[in-house]
């Protein structure tokens, strides 16, 4: 299956742009010949806010413009490069919507990224994306995620630092998760959960920010405690043995002028899935 490479360096959702020039970063030092199709980010665009998102105009039109790349490029198997995290909307949506709903999203972050857009105490839409990409926005982004997940196909791995707001929603919809304290000590606990899941494909949301920073730097939101780079790509692995792998979006990485073992691995990995 041919895999379709997507630059959305999109950093509005953040709030600054750091993750712009970490996609462009990537690109050079990572990608070399292979090709890509990427989308047209301004970035030192203004963030007006509106519908309680900052920068909700130009992040919905860099959306559309993602969703039409994919849709012409007609893609079957997806790896994105952001960019802010809500750069994932419409790769997510996109394949989603493509293989009717029948995919498990394995969303790996430090954060739970489960506020509404009234919930958020920021206002800024990387707090957001799993929220959006369950339909549960009051319409926004409608027009982008036109199949929305249901709380069963959704997984989140490592989350260190949940909002009340997100947990609330979480143990309401009685959604499935793993603390990054678990998974260091038995990676494989992936396997059971995407079993039971039932799902025959999956998708991976990967947040380099679920690292540990004394292991790993190039990132916008460094944190520690957090998974060691030797277990993420254990599960990351595993998740490969167990079901076949539709896509995986990389974001909030930040630019360090030079390559990275680590990430290396991570590109390895993403580029041969």
């Amino acid at each position: 299956m041919k895999t379709t490479i997507l630059i959305n360096p999109q950093w509005q959702g953040e709030g600054r742009n750091p993750t712009y020039y970490g996609a462009q970063e990537i690109k050079q030092l990572y990608l070399k010949d292979r090709p890509f199709i990427e989308v047209p980010v301004d970035p030192d665009s203004p963030l007006d806010r509106r519908h309680d998102i900052f920068g909700f105009d130009i992040i919905k039109q860099q959306m559309k413009a993602a969703r039409r790349l994919l849709d012409e490029a007609e893609a079957k198997r997806v790896v994105t490069i952001g960019g802010s995290c809500s750069a994932d909307i419409p790769s997510a949506a996109y394949l989603n919507h493509r293989y009717g709903g029948d995919m498990a999203l394995i969303y790996i972050d430090a954060h739970g990224d489960l506020n509404s857009p009234e919930e958020s105490p920021s206002g800024l839409l990387y707090g957001m994306p799993a929220r959006v990409l369950l339909g549960d926005d009051g319409g926004l982004f409608g027009d982008i995620v036109t199949t929305p997940l249901l709380h069963e196909q959704l997984i989140h791995l490592a989350v260190r630092g949940w909002d009340k707001t997100e947990w609330n929603y979480l143990t309401t919809h009685a959604m499935r998760h793993i603390p990054f304290d678990q998974l260091e000590a038995d990676p494989r606990q992936v396997v059971d959960q995407l079993k039971a899941m039932g799902f025959s494909r999956v998708y991976i949301h990967l947040d380099v920010d679920v690292l540990d920073s004394e292991y790993f730097q190039n990132m916008t939101l460094p944190g520690s405690p957090g998974m060691k780079p030797q277990t993420l790509l254990k599960i990351l692995g595993h998740i490969k043995e167990t079901l076949p792998i539709v896509g995986i979006g990389i974001y909030q990485y930040a630019p360090g002028g030079k390559t990275n073992d680590v990430f290396g691995s991570i590109m390895d990995f993403a580029l041969g899935i």
